[in-house]
């Protein structure tokens, strides 16, 4: 009797210049390798839109194990929201949580066993709770 393995939501980490890839290495730094499946894109300020609408696009795909893929994005409505956006419509599966933070992605490393919509809403709550005026 094989064991049975479970499809894993991808992540994809978007934003502006290499932001993502600091903010996995942080979290990779917090909770140690995460066992979701993860690619950071940065988008520089100088690079073409249909070279990074691409990247995003394969980048998807790539991810997609059958249980989807979670877009964490750094800003609601900036470029690389926007980029996102076009090469992710009219795919299923996708689920989008922007205000990309360090405590948003170690919530979503530290529970991988999650399903897409309860690891968006998870994602986007740790978000909020991370973002507060200390005492």
């Amino acid at each position: 009797m094989g064991a049975t393995t479970t499809a894993r939501v991808g992540v994809l980490l978007i934003g502006h210049g290499a932001l993502p890839e600091a903010l996995q290495a942080a979290a990779t730094h917090i909770v140690g390798t995460p066992s979701l499946t993860t690619h950071a894109i940065g988008i520089a300020a100088d690079e073409n839109t249909d070279t990074a609408r691409a990247r995003i696009a394969r980048a998807v795909e790539t991810l997609d194990s059958g249980a989807g893929v979670l877009l964490l994005i750094d800003a609601l409505g900036a470029t690389p929201y926007q980029l996102a956006h076009a090469a992710t419509e009219n795919r299923d599966r996708i689920a989008t949580v922007t205000g990309l933070n360090l405590p948003m992605l170690v919530r979503v490393y530290n529970y991988p066993e999650m399903e897409l919509a309860e690891l968006a809403d998870s994602a986007a709550a740790a978000g909020r709770r991370g973002a507060t005026r200390a005492p």
